[in-house]
C-alpha cells in the first residue's frame, strides 16, 4: 500500500511538472516580451469599441491610414508613465496616424468613470475607447498592458510594442508607419 502512494505521488508530480512546462511555453509572446517586435505583416484583426460619446467604432474604419492602437488603464503604473509621451506624439502626428487609445475597461478594476477622471486630470486629448466587452484584447491575446501596436495603412500589423514606450522609440515607429505608406504611395 506505501509503494502505491508513493507511486501515485510521484507520477502526480510528474504530471504538474509537465503541466506547468506546457504552459509557460505555450503562452502568448505578449506576456514574455517586453521590447518592440517585427510582426510577420499579418492583417490586423478587427475589433468593435466604444469612444467616449457611447459611439462604437472598428478598427477596420482607421485603416487608410497609419493606426497605433495603445491598451492601457488609468491603474497601470507603465501606461501613466507613457501617457504624456502619447499626448505629445499625438499633437505633432495626429493629421497623419490615427491613435486608438484603448481602455481595458473590466468594469471592477477599471470602469469608465475611472478612465474619464483620468483623462481629465491629465488633460489628454487623444481619441480613448473603451473595450467593454473584452473584444480587442482578445483579438491580439493581450495577457498585460500597456500594449502597442503599429498598423500600417493598408491594415497590416507592422510592429508590436510590449511594456512602456519611450519618446524616441515611439517617435521612431509612427515615422516608420509614415515612410511605409508614402512609399506605397510613390
Amino acid at each position: 500500500m506505501k509503494k502505491q502512494w508513493i507511486v501515485w505521488t510521484v507520477l502526480l508530480v510528474g504530471v504538474i511538472a509537465m503541466a506547468s512546462v506546457f504552459y509557460h511555453n505555450l503562452q502568448p509572446t505578449l506576456q514574455i516580451s517586453k521590447e518592440t517586435t517585427t510582426y510577420e505583416k499579418e492583417w490586423a484583426t478587427d475589433f468593435t469599441v466604444i469612444d467616449v460619446s457611447e459611439t462604437k467604432t472598428r478598427l477596420k474604419d482607421h485603416i487608410g491610414r497609419p493606426v497605433i492602437v495603445n491598451f492601457w488603464a488609468s491603474w497601470c503604473s507603465g501606461c501613466d508613465q507613457e501617457m504624456v509621451v502619447f499626448e505629445e506624439m499625438y499633437k505633432k502626428y495626429g493629421n497623419e496616424v490615427d491613435f486608438m487609445m484603448i481602455n481595458v475597461t473590466d468594469g471592477d478594476r477599471e470602469t469608465v468613470a475611472s478612465a474619464r477622471t483620468y483623462i481629465e486630470k491629465k488633460g489628454l486629448s487623444f481619441p480613448v475607447y473603451f473595450d467593454r466587452t473584452g473584444q480587442a484584447i482578445r483579438a491580439y491575446e493581450i495577457t498585460g498592458i500597456p500594449v502597442t501596436l503599429m498598423i500600417d495603412a493598408q491594415g497590416k500589423v507592422d510592429t508590436f510594442h510590449f511594456g512602456t514606450m519611450d519618446r524616441d522609440t515611439l517617435q521612431e515607429s509612427i515615422e516608420r508607419l509614415i515612410s511605409i505608406k508614402e512609399e506605397r504611395q510613390s
